[in-house]
């Protein structure tokens, strides 16, 4: 099978293969610290193949989110972090990242982040995220869902 021409950009941007399962970070130019000079902040995602990422967004009132799927692109595009652990099987991460495509979480700035769900995808479910995300696990009536995706940000200007 051959390489799509955006997956040939990405690949000739980062300067590295991608492979389903390898965390892609995007920098994050809008968001809470944009205001603080010099700060570096990025957004992280999972490519899951056929020029896909999945990620975890979160709703312009701040305090809930979304796992969506967007299309990889190469716009401000800065590492391929792999799959940052040698026991972590690609199609389980993969697999972690498609079953929570659509599924709403309480967001929290430093417990429950867009990196806490990349934690989740690749430890084996180990971290705290999914407990708080709605539907498995969480409590009755602490969720959140509009079903109007209007009111999304995804906390990173690329998506």
């Amino acid at each position: 099978m051959s390489k799509s021409p955006i997956r040939k950009l990405c690949e000739k941007k980062l300067g590295t293969k991608i492979k389903p399962g390898d965390q892609l970070k995007y920098e994050n130019s809008g968001g809470v610290f944009s205001s603080i000079p010099n700060s570096y902040t990025y957004h992280p995602t999972i490519y899951i193949g056929d020029d896909e990422v999945v990620h975890a967004t979160t709703h312009k009132n701040g305090k809930t989110g979304e796992i969506k799927r967007n299309e990889l692109r190469t716009a401000k595009l800065i590492e391929n972090a792999g799959q940052n652990n040698a026991n972590n099987n690609s199609d389980e991460i993969v697999m972690r990242a498609c079953k929570s495509i659509g599924k709403t979480y309480n967001y929290d700035l430093t417990n429950n982040n867009c990196q806490h769900f990349i934690d989740y995808c690749f430890d084996n479910g180990k971290t705290n995220f999914f407990v708080k995300l709605s539907g498995e696990g969480m409590e009755s009536g602490s969720g959140y869902n509009s079903g109007n995706n209007d009111d999304f940000s995804s906390g990173c200007n690329i998506f």
